[in-house]
């Protein structure tokens, strides 16, 4: 059983990479003196590319579930994850509010036995739907433990903020090399 999805939707990819691509030219037109604007482009310029290219693959097999990411690197790893560490399945309300465009929907994912939640891309309309998939999803591995759940994971994922810490420090440096470079002009 595979769920794909990709990471943000197509028009917004192709929309972000393209001012990443226009800004980037508009700048070398500028000459000298506009280029060491360049370098926070380019970094928009690839997230741009990653919105375009990257999704998250869930596949569930009787051996474990593979959950991976890309294909373009974001520092955001594939995992592997066998059986006897999946403690069980969950599905629940996925409120996004008005600030994020009101995407609210139903997911399912599974409860890795350290207590992090692992989520389907898959995205449903109703809850039978979230409940049918994560039994199914159970039933390929063989768990019994399976229910509702409410409210955020009891265990972050590090890996999750240290990749967006990451990224904020690029942000910076690139923005920084760009003041550095003007300054000293």
């Amino acid at each position: 059983m595979t769920c794909s999805r990709r990471w943000v939707p197509l028009w917004a990819g192709l929309g972000l990479f393209a001012l990443g691509v226009a800004a980037q030219y508009l700048l070398w037109l500028g000459g000298p003196t506009m280029r060491p604007a360049v370098g926070p482009f380019t970094l928009l310029t690839y997230l741009g590319l990653v919105a375009l290219c990257n999704r998250t693959r869930f596949t569930v097999r009787p051996e474990g579930v593979q959950l991976r990411r890309g294909p373009l690197p974001t520092g955001a790893g594939s995992e592997w994850i066998p059986r006897d560490h999946v403690a069980g399945g969950y599905w629940r309300w996925n409120y996004q509010g008005p600030k994020s465009g009101n995407v609210s929907h139903w997911e399912s994912g599974i409860v890795h036995r350290d207590g992090r939640w692992l989520r389907n891309p898959a995205q449903f309309e109703s809850e039978m739907q979230a409940a049918q998939e994560t039994a199914s999803m159970m039933g390929i591995l063989g768990v019994q433990q399976l229910g509702r759940v409410e409210g955020l994971p009891p265990k972050w994922d590090r890996r999750v903020g240290l990749v967006t810490v990451v990224w904020m420090l690029l942000a910076l440096a690139a923005f920084a090399s760009a003041i550095v470079l003007e300054y000293r002009r």
